[in-house]
């Protein structure tokens, strides 16, 4: 079973024009959690 790491925004806890702000989605098989998800990941 593979396990993909996604990194959704890598800015800080502010966004900015170019980057969003800190999330990472785990995907592995039908499942998919994310994590470390700031304001604005939701989107």
């Amino acid at each position: 079973m593979d396990l993909d790491i996604l990194f959704l925004g890598t800015s800080g806890s502010m966004p900015t024009a170019h980057r969003a702000p800190t999330a990472t989605l785990v995907r592995r098989g039908g499942d998919r959690m994310l994590f470390d998800c700031a304001e604005g990941t939701q989107r």
